[in-house]
């Protein structure tokens, strides 16, 4: 009889350490492994990172093809950049153009 009721004071006396321990492997458990955990956090920071250098990538090639329809827009058309346009799109050459084939 001793005995149990030595027992049921240790877990009374203890019950709340062991609550509270509890609470601190959960919510550990949720920091590291979670949802929203500091690894997401890591795995997300990297994807941003390697959406932010396709981006500048993107957006280099983008003012490329700008740079090339300004050119070719007729209030500002290059007659040089047209005709080259022309002979590469359509196939033609002049009769006098000469053709340079590299070899591998």
């Amino acid at each position: 009889m001793i005995n149990l009721l030595a027992q049921r004071h240790f877990v009374r006396r203890n019950v709340l350490a062991f609550i509270g321990f509890s609470l601190c492997l959960y919510f550990s458990w949720h920091l590291l492994a979670g949802q929203r955990s500091y690894l997401r956090l890591m795995a997300l920071e990297q994807q941003v990172a390697a959406a932010e250098t396709d981006l500048g990538l993107l957006t280099v090639r983008r003012e490329a093809i700008e740079t090339r329809v300004v050119r070719l827009r007729p209030d500002t058309l290059d007659r040089d950049f047209l005709d080259e346009r022309v002979r590469y799109v359509l196939g033609y050459r002049a009769p006098d153009d000469r053709l340079l084939v590299d070899l591998p």
